[in-house]
This record gives structure tokens, C-alpha cells and sequence, in this order.
């Protein structure tokens, strides 16, 4: 009848310890309206938060196309980036 016990509790707290670090990363996570500050970037509740794998021009930043013109790259990455974000979104900590 012992010899179940030692395993069972060995479990029973690798069950709670996963638990715990679940619960401790879950409070990482942002949920709110977002203000977009450029291509990359936003804000939830006073919290900057710089969205992980994109690299995007920087609000006040131009660029050139295709002819040699130069057109306001930045803020085109932002609009594009409010499109994206409308509404209330969830980031999660990485």
C-alpha cells in the first residue's frame, strides 16, 4: 500500500509546481485598449510594449520607393499597425 504513496505525491507536486509557474507567467500578460506608438511598438495600461520578431521604421522615419521617392514610411507601419491592434488586445509575455 506504500509503495503507491511516494510516487503519488512525487506527481501531485510536480502537478502543483507546474501549476505555480503557470499561474506566476499568466500575470505577465496585458490585456487593454492599446495606443499605438509606431510599427512596433504599443501601450496597455501605461506599459510599453515592443512586439517580439518585428522589426518596423520608427514613427518619424522616411524611406524611398521603388522611383527614389521618399515617402513617411513610419507612419505608414503605424497605420498599419492600428489596423491591426483595434480594439482591445492581449499581449503576451515573452
Amino acid at each position: 500500500m506504500k509503495r503507491w504513496r511516494a510516487p503519488f505525491i512525487r506527481m501531485t507536486m510536480l502537478i502543483a509546481v507546474f501549476f505555480a509557474i503557470w499561474v506566476w507567467a499568466a500575470k505577465d500578460d496585458l490585456t487593454g485598449q492599446a495606443r499605438i506608438v509606431d510599427g512596433d511598438s504599443l501601450e496597455i495600461s501605461g506599459t510599453k510594449i515592443r512586439i517580439y520578431g518585428i522589426d518596423a521604421p520608427e514613427l518619424g522615419q522616411s524611406c524611398l520607393d521603388r522611383t527614389g521617392a521618399t515617402y513617411a514610411c513610419g507612419r505608414l507601419a503605424q497605420r498599419h499597425m492600428k489596423k491591426v491592434a483595434k480594439g482591445r488586445v492581449t499581449c503576451e509575455s515573452i
